[in-house]
């Protein structure tokens, strides 16, 4: 996906989820309000307020963190930090008061921090460069001690040849005895009296010749 088709697709999103944070920021908190007022825990008005409020967090958190274009969150985070300003000036609060229905006035005070927040999301460096899927460069064969750095290491199977070359195959092998062929072991074993049957040692004394 190019840049510029990512930072489409965050503006529209930023687009659309303005006001479905309007109207999630504003209903939760007039159910909410409700019930504060009439100083009554009833669930059927508290839970789907703040169920409402809720998820406008999770829309929240989600242009504010995931991947999507910077766009995404800059522009319900400018609407929503001008907005909550200017309700608050002398000037103007009436103008921008009267764009939302009056049971919804309740979530004007949010404004300014959910503006500032999403508003900050927006300016990591990191969001507005392009995504890259290429994959990392796999790093070089590790080189032999001995080898120069101008020459290339010698593949394996060419090592095994070099190794044979280098040893002939009628060289002496070295052994216990020396080099040269390994001596014959004699078949029958050896002991103190000499070589074949081991003679028995007996108690008795010999009977005299």
């Amino acid at each position: 996906m190019s840049n510029a088709l990512r930072h489409a697709i965050g503006g529209v999103a930023g687009l659309v989820a303005t006001p479905l944070i309007v109207a999630g920021t504003g209903w939760g908190s007039m159910q909410l309000a409700q019930v504060l007022t009439r100083f009554s825990l009833d669930l059927a008005v508290t839970l789907p307020g703040l169920l409402a409020l809720a998820t406008t967090g999770l829309l929240i958190g989600l242009l504010a963190g995931s991947r999507l274009s910077p766009l995404g969150s800059l522009v319900p985070g400018v609407v929503l930090t001008v907005w909550g300003v200017c309700a608050f000036l002398p000037m103007t609060s009436m103008l921008f008061l009267r764009l939302l229905p009056l049971e919804y006035s309740y979530a004007v005070i949010f404004y300014p921090v959910l503006g500032v927040l999403l508003v900050g999301a927006s300016l990591t460096p990191s969001r507005w460069r392009a995504v890259s899927s290429a994959p990392a460069p796999a790093a070089p064969a590790p080189r032999p001690l001995d080898a120069q750095p101008w020459q290339s290491p010698t593949p394996p199977w060419q090592q095994k040849q070099v190794v044979e070359a280098a040893q002939p195959q009628d060289a002496p092998v070295p052994h216990l005895y020396g080099t040269g062929p390994i001596p014959q072991i004699p078949a029958e074993p050896m002991h103190l009296y000499g070589t074949g049957p081991i003679p028995r040692i007996t108690d008795e004394p010999e009977p005299p010749r």
